[in-house]
């Protein structure tokens, strides 16, 4: 489980944390 909820949640944390900081630093 541990493994699948990385790969699940790695990218989704990276896309995440990359539109704030993007957003953040646009806006």
């Amino acid at each position: 489980m541990n493994l699948v909820q990385k790969s699940v949640a790695h990218p989704w944390m990276c896309d995440v944390l990359g539109h704030l900081t993007t957003r953040h630093y646009v806006a």
